[in-house]
């Protein structure tokens, strides 16, 4: 479920993973507490990777808001999601596909290195590519 705000929230619970719309994707943060976020900056305004770092909600959110990730069971408290964050800051191994602000949010919560954009992002195109296969097949007379 996901909650999505606009402006600023009075309290955010520490270790929320937090969601900002950015087209056709979204950027992917957690919430450290005192109006600071925690994300792998890469890609998240740009073509330029970055490393993690801690920006303020307003430049997290870049004027596009964000959401709420719930999560039913997360493996650790929120303090301890906020804690393995910082121990990230400095990481500077940004990857689209292999490890962006997405799995860096799993990994804080669940201690699992995943994301779903890049796995929905996959099936899509796997799906892609066999509807085009089929499309040339019949176009080419397919069976005949």
């Amino acid at each position: 479920m996901f909650q999505f705000f606009k402006k600023r929230i009075v309290s955010i619970p520490v270790g929320s993973h937090l969601v900002s719309p950015r087209g056709p994707y979204s950027h992917h943060g957690i919430y450290v507490g005192e109006g600071k976020v925690v994300h792998y900056s890469g890609k998240s305004d740009g073509l330029k990777a970055g490393p993690v770092k801690v920006d303020s909600l307003e430049v997290f959110q870049n004027g596009r808001g964000f959401s709420i990730k719930e999560h039913a069971t997360p493996k650790f408290s929120g303090r301890v999601v906020a804690l393995r964050a910082f121990q990230r800051i400095g990481e500077d191994l940004y990857s689209l596909i292999g490890n962006n602000c997405e799995h860096f949010c799993e990994w804080c919560i669940h201690d699992q290195h995943r994301s779903l954009q890049v796995e929905h992002g996959k099936k899509r195109a796997a799906t892609f590519l066999v509807a085009s296969v089929q499309l040339a097949w019949m176009l080419r007379g397919g069976g005949r």
